[in-house]
């Protein structure tokens, strides 16, 4: 029998869109048998897996959201809006303000007000006893190498996948600093076939490169080179994976919450164009000459990735 494995992204808000796609899979009928997230993605992924409900898991978000705990950890400071040139200088100072900080300090958000809230949503229990096999990616410091994690606890698995560098507070194991995964494993699709699926689905959040104005200081081209790099690396990496799902939410900031809504039927939309795709790769995957293909066939795994270590 085929395992179909669900690789679902990062992107801070934009993985609300995440929703979308188990519920149209849902309505559709598509099974998922495991499924890997980084960031937002192994939020998401993390509370579905221990529970497959959809409309659960939109609810708790919606809840979640708008609760006090999540505003308290003040991601809105970083939300950009159309505004009047006061309020531009305002928040012009106060990125700068929130910048300078950041040197002096390894995170902006102290460990309680993250786990305390994160622990409101994330059910405590042990990953190996999710209901659809799950993991998580994140990047040790140390080693340089993507991280899954398989196995321990649900919540502090998911804590170190979407610990982003300078906002959340990293994670020491084992000699190990585990930060966010999404810099080098933004769609967990190698994770994802570690779990062992036959056909991986990936969702990506990230939106083609923009082209960027001149930049005008030696720190802007710094960061316009890591953003070109990253995004060659995770658009190299998802298109290993059998069926690209990318919902269109470009103009989604990353800290605006505020647009569940939006997300989730951007989301539904962009699993719906891909019902097509999804059940011609399973028919394929299925037939008699590729399972007698793969069956007979000695050659190693070329796509092995060599920048994963599991645990």
């Amino acid at each position: 029998m085929l395992k179909i494995g669900l690789a679902l992204g990062g992107g801070a808000s934009k993985g609300l869109s995440h929703i979308g796609v188990l519920k149209l899979f849902k309505e559709e009928n598509i099974p998922i048998d495991c499924i890997s997230g980084t960031s937002m993605g192994a939020v998401t992924g993390a509370i579905y897996s221990s529970m497959p409900d959809v409309i659960r898991l939109e609810e708790m978000t919606r809840k979640f959201t708008s609760s006090k705990a999540f505003k308290n950890l003040g991601l809105s400071i970083f939300k950009k809006e159309e505004e009047g040139r006061l309020q531009k200088i305002v928040n012009m100072i106060r990125e700068k303000i929130l910048f300078a900080e950041a040197l002096f300090k390894p995170h902006l958000v102290e460990e309680d007000e993250v786990s305390n809230t994160l622990n409101q949503i994330i059910p405590d229990m042990m990953i190996e006893e999710t209901k659809i096999p799950f993991s998580t990616v994140s990047l040790d410091l140390i080693s340089g190498l993507d991280i899954i994690k398989t196995k321990g606890s649900l919540r502090d698995a998911v804590m170190t996948s979407m610990s982003i560098p300078g906002l959340f507070p990293y994670t020491k194991e084992n000699g190990s600093i585990l930060v966010d995964g999404g810099s080098t494993s933004g769609v967990p699709v190698y994770a994802t076939k570690k779990m062992g699926a036959d056909i991986v689905i990936a969702v990506s959040l990230r939106g083609k490169l923009e082209k960027s104005k001149i930049p005008g200081t030696g720190l802007e081209i710094h960061l316009r080179i890591d953003e070109i790099v990253t995004t060659r690396l995770i658009e190299n990496q998802t298109r290993k994976a059998d069926v690209i799902i990318r919902p269109d939410v470009h103009d989604v900031h990353w800290a605006d919450f505020g647009r569940l809504d939006y997300c989730i039927e951007k989301g539904y939309k962009a699993a719906k164009d891909a019902v097509a795709e999804i059940r011609s790769v399973i028919k394929e995957k299925m037939s008699f000459k590729n399972r007698f293909k793969n069956f007979f066939s000695t050659k190693k795994n070329d796509e092995e990735e060599p920048f994963l270590k599991e645990l």
